[in-house]
């Protein structure tokens, strides 16, 4: 199996590195490296959407959660659904706003609509908590993963260090154009690996499945049933929450969050890069809204059934029957860390770039001159989230949970510059610092932190059994 693996894992690279060079041979301007041109074609607007909706929010971890918690985790996966009417509404007037007023990328939009130089800072700060811990993250559990399966012979940190190799250099040879291509390409296989193994394993697989079992939670934990509307706890941490944490509540916020995805600036860029069409709506109705979360709510339980957690464990199992397609599990959970890591890692490098390097930091240079400090920009990412993923997933993790409640935190600001004018500069700068202190302190860096330096808060993570992005969210919405 893991012979076959390495090879899955090596045909992707070389797809990225035969799409990258296609595209740096096509003698495109050299602009075309930032923005491919903005005309993104619908078929990749479309699937890289889809696959970002499923894989941004960490499908190794819906995975998991659905493995400890049964099917009051997996209905989080109707936040998709969220997601999909969250970028629909802004998505298109976003796309409109940048075609009229010449918008380069999302942090450019806001700030210039909003006539703040912080708008965009806090945009460049998303782009790096995106682009660093967060994808530091998902890269280091995909070599968590190669590693159990190979059974040590392919080590945790030279699994992470190759993986970045491999999605480094499409990024660098061909910038974003092949980068968009590359998403779109692997989320469809992807979708169609995680369904076909599935299926495998529900109808060769001899022993009891979801439909004959469930889902083997641990003694308390509700498998089939939400634990009530709310929970009157303290806290992940504080206080252990009688059957689970995904109370109604829970699974509104926790949906809240996973919209994040959508209000996160790689995102809002590839909708802003793509050319005219309906590759935006008829990505986010029926691949986003639709195989995303259907996956997720229906499919979800079925794996989740059989890996209890331990995709390493279910692998095994499945190399005993056919190792064809317990390689093609490992490498679909591979694809589902690449993906992501691609466009927050690669994209998130185009955009710091061009929002701050080339204006501020080496303003004036030629076309060529972008395009190699665009170069050093990616290596210099790619660089960074693998030393990350590799030797510090741990400070990876904390930060990294505070990527997707702080995107959905944007959400007013961007309904403002689509629709409500009336909402002000000020009013959004105190909702987003009032918004992202109540996250910070709801979600382990600042529980961590603060605990650390002074004395133990009150409550926990997600007080409430309330995902730390409806808290936020309130508040900021309030101001």
């Amino acid at each position: 199996m893991t012979a076959l693996l390495a090879s899955l894992i090596a045909f992707s690279g070389v797809l990225g590195i035969y799409l990258a060079t296609r595209f740096a041979r096509a003698g495109l301007p050299h602009a075309v490296f930032f923005d491919g041109g903005r005309s993104i074609p619908s078929w990749a607007l479309m699937f890289a959407l889809g696959g970002l909706m499923l894989t941004g929010t960490g499908f190794s971890e819906q995975l998991d959660l659905a493995g400890r918690y049964g099917l009051q985790a997996s209905h989080a996966g109707i936040g998709l659904v969220v997601a999909a009417l969250v970028g629909i509404l802004l998505g298109k007037r976003l796309w409109l706003a940048a075609r009229i007023a010449g918008f380069s990328s999302p942090g450019d939009a806001l700030g210039t609509y909003y006539g703040s130089v912080t708008m965009r800072l806090v945009m460049l700060g998303m782009v790096m908590l995106f682009g660093l811990p967060f994808a530091a993250d998902l890269l280091s559990d995909a070599g968590r993963i190669v590693a159990g399966v190979s059974d040590g012979g392919i080590s945790r940190a030279v699994a992470v260090w190759a993986l970045a190799f491999f999605l480094f250099l499409p990024a660098v040879i061909g910038g974003w154009r092949p980068v968009a291509f590359l998403i779109a390409i692997e989320s469809a296989v992807f979708a169609v690996i995680l369904l076909a193994v599935t299926l495998f394993g529900e109808t060769v697989s001899g022993s009891p499945g979801f439909l004959a079992k469930g889902i083997a939670t641990a003694p308390g934990i509700l498998h089939d049933a939400l634990p009530g509307v709310v929970q009157y706890s303290a806290g992940i941490g504080k206080d252990v929450v009688p059957g689970g944490f995904f109370t109604a509540l829970g699974v509104l916020s926790r949906s809240l969050s996973l919209a994040g995805v959508v209000t996160s600036p790689v995102v809002l860029y590839l909708v802003m890069t793509a050319r005219a069409g309906k590759g935006l709506s008829f990505g986010m109705t029926w691949l986003s809204a639709g195989l995303a979360a259907g996956i997720l709510v229906l499919a979800l339980p079925f794996l989740a059934a059989r890996t209890l957690s331990d995709p390493v464990a279910h692998a095994h199992q499945l190399a005993a029957l056919d190792t064809a397609f317990a390689a093609g599990f490992v490498f679909a959970l591979v694809l589902s860390a690449q993906i992501a890591v691609l466009a927050f890692t690669g994209g998130g490098a185009l955009l710091f770039t061009r929002e701050l390097v080339l204006p501020y930091m080496l303003p004036g240079m030629t076309e060529a001159g972008n395009r190699f400090a665009g170069r050093i920009a990616i290596a210099i990412a790619f660089l960074a989230v693998a030393f990350l993923a590799a030797f510090a997933p741990l400070p990876s993790a904390i930060l990294a949970s505070l990527a997707l409640p702080l995107s959905i935190q944007l959400f007013p600001a961007l309904l403002g510059l689509a629709f409500v004018r009336w909402i002000s500069r000020s009013a959004v700068i105190i909702g987003l610092i009032l918004g992202g202190l109540f996250v910070f302190f709801t979600e382990p860096p600042g529980l961590v932190l603060f605990e650390g330096l002074f004395l133990d808060l009150p409550w926990g993570r997600w007080p409430l059994t309330i995902h730390s992005a409806l808290w936020g969210l309130v508040l900021n919405l309030s101001a």
